[in-house]
């Protein structure tokens, strides 16, 4: 998505001209998520040092140590929620309940791999 693209194009130059190393891949912790009517709220990051001094527009968040139900999707973006329906199925098959907000992590940047057949999302719940 066009958003998320600008979002990360601005983070990374912001973190690059203060010259701290991200540690990973990009992730998108998402904090909010309704269908109807279509909305979204997620913080859009990369993994850095838990004491890198970043831009004062931004802030350090931990994503806590945990159990969590992990998938992995292959491919565009677009197949997306149909993985993440895949995961709330097997939850449910399992009686398994969600215990905070969902991310994903692009293992494969979108900006170095140009075919979407190739690009890997992991994506987590954390579970009790």
């Amino acid at each position: 998505n066009a958003v998320m693209g600008n979002l990360y194009g601005q983070l990374s130059g912001d973190v690059a001209k203060a010259k701290i190393q991200i540690t990973g891949p990009a992730l998108c912790l998402v904090t909010k998520w309704e269908e109807t009517p279509k909305q979204a709220e997620m913080i859009c990051a990369f993994p850095v040092a838990a004491n890198a001094k970043v831009p004062a527009k931004y802030k350090i968040q931990q994503i806590l140590a945990g159990k969590v139900v992990k998938g992995v999707h292959t491919g565009s973006y677009s197949g997306l929620k149909n993985a993440h329906m895949e995961i709330d199925d097997y939850m449910m098959s399992k009686n398994l309940s969600i215990a905070g907000n969902p991310w994903e992590v692009y293992v494969i940047d979108p900006m170095a791999e140009k075919d979407t057949a190739k690009w890997v999302t992991e994506i987590y719940y954390p579970i009790q």
